[in-house]
């Protein structure tokens, strides 16, 4: 492989008010350009089967394909206004959705693109494919006629990845880590799930994304896609969806890189190829395992336990805060400032979380300098996640200290203003936990553990020696925090 591709991270399925979610248009522009380096906001566009028994589910979603409509333009304006080859994508799209075929964002290649109210999923395919575009299932494992994909149906050239996790929950197996609770279709169904249709004989890539409907694209947690693609743009980045150049994480930005020969994840590799398999892994926290699986099933694992620590490697730090009393219903707003003593910042990594405590705020970070950095934040007991939280790559020279500055307000507890200086020695194996406030149930900062870099990395080749004549394999990676990511699969056929 000659290319050179680079790691970008994007949600591509994200709703705010236009439709029937919440929040503004800017909003979810600001957040997603503070964080990812690509988006696509996906307004709620048709439902051609919505359900006549329920007049009051059937008015709001024809109410909110409405507004859908009629703000349409300025849709597409804000994504070209915001699109800037280089430094961020931001994709022309929409949402369709079904009872009986499934729910599926269309993203369009360029700077136009309309709702197609497509009466059936034959129709929106004939336009996807007449238009370029690519129409992306999401929450495919919910029961077959009731908002979960028709897989007989499934069109690869249309539909060259699918969405298998999002706030709805893991649709790539079951059981599984994070079951399908948060919405009110019912659980996953086995035969429906990405895994089960990978062993039927399916050939679809990777991808997550949040799916929130509070206007806050990259809510940690909810899903991101990481694609590996040439210098950003919209033409890159959708065709590294098309070649399914990509993976899946739930919310930590774990790097994965996973090839076959001189093939990579989601290509199709003919079944007499040699079955010299690579990967490598960059994690953001304690692994809990790397796994290689082969048609379903674990081929190899690597425990993180044995991972191996290396002197003079560089550290990562998790600064998360948040929490408050486990009723609170207040909205807690902070400012931290971050600044490095004997060190330097490689990179900083932020964790936002948003949801429905506030549809206004917004998290943002600002790396400053080789040794600075600041965040505005907010956190609540009433968002999904009551913490937000940044990840630090450190360079530490001896004696290297981290000074924080953290400064905020909450109703019940007024303003509040805490500092620590603490070294990275102190924090080798150990945290520190602050209170804003002198009472048990503040909100509180969490400093820590420091982790040797080297003990989150995985480098690694292996030889399947048992080669059939249609295999698929693909990477899982676990941490021990809960947070998963896997490789779009390589097939050989």
């Amino acid at each position: 492989m000659t290319e050179r591709l680079t790691l970008y991270w994007g949600d591509i399925h994200n709703h705010n008010e236009i439709g029937y979610g919440q929040g503004s248009l800017e909003r979810s522009y600001r957040l997603a350009q503070n964080s990812l380096d690509f988006y696509a906001f996906t307004p709620h566009g048709w439902w051609p089967d919505v359900p006549n028994r329920d007049d009051e589910v059937r008015r709001r979603h024809l109410d909110a394909f409405e507004r859908a409509q009629e703000r349409w333009p300025e849709v597409v304006a804000q994504a070209n206004a915001a699109n800037q080859d280089g430094s961020f994508t931001a994709f022309v799209a929409y949402e369709w959705h079904s009872l009986g075929w499934g729910d599926y964002h269309v993203l369009f290649p360029g700077s136009s693109g309309k709702i197609f109210r497509a009466p059936n999923l034959a129709s929106l395919l004939e336009f996807v494919q007449g238009n370029g575009a690519l129409a992306i299932p999401h929450h495919p494992a919910y029961k077959l006629g009731w908002r979960g994909i028709r897989w007989d149906e499934h069109d690869e050239r249309a539909s060259p990845v699918c969405e298998i996790y999002s706030e709805h929950g893991n649709s790539f197996e079951a059981p599984s880590h994070r079951g399908m609770y948060a919405h009110s279709m019912g659980g996953s169904c086995r035969s429906q799930t990405v895994l089960e249709q990978l062993k039927a004989g399916r050939v679809v890539g990777f991808t997550a994304g949040t799916d929130n409907h509070f206007g806050y694209p990259g809510s940690y947690g909810e899903g991101l896609t990481g694609v590996w693609a040439p210098p950003l743009s919209r033409e890159s980045i959708l065709d590294a969806l098309r070649r399914r150049r990509t993976f899946a994480v739930t919310g930590d930005r774990i790097r994965l890189w996973f090839s076959l020969g001189d093939g990579m994840m989601g290509d199709v590799r003919p079944a007499t190829t040699p079955r010299e398999l690579r990967l490598k892994v960059e994690a953001l926290d304690e692994i809990d395992y790397v796994e290689l699986n082969k048609n379903g099933y674990p081929l190899a694992r690597w425990c993180g336990d044995n991972l191996a620590a290396a002197s003079g490697a560089n550290l990562l730090l998790r600064i998360e805060w948040g929490w408050d009393g486990l009723s609170s219903q207040h909205l807690t707003t902070w400012t931290i400032q971050g600044t490095l003593e004997n060190g330097r910042l490689v990179g900083v990594t932020s964790c936002p979380a948003g949801g429905g405590a506030s549809t206004e705020q917004v998290n943002l970070l600002h790396v400053l300098s080789a040794t600075s950095f600041a965040v505005d934040s907010y956190t609540s007991r009433m968002n999904p996640l009551p913490t937000n939280s940044v990840v630090l790559e450190v360079e530490a020279g001896q004696e290297c200290r981290l000074a924080l500055a953290i400064s905020g307000q909450q109703p019940k507890g007024g303003l509040f203003q805490v500092s620590c200086r603490v070294g990275m020695d102190a924090l080798d194996g150990n945290d520190r936990s602050l209170s804003v406030f002198d009472s048990f149930s503040a909100p509180r900062v969490r400093i820590g553990p420091a982790l040797n870099k080297s003990r989150l990395c995985l480098a690694t080749e292996f030889v399947d020696s048992e080669p059939g004549e249609r295999d698929f394999y693909f990477v899982r990676v676990v941490q021990k925090n809960g947070h998963l990511a896997w490789s779009s699969p390589i097939w050989c056929r």
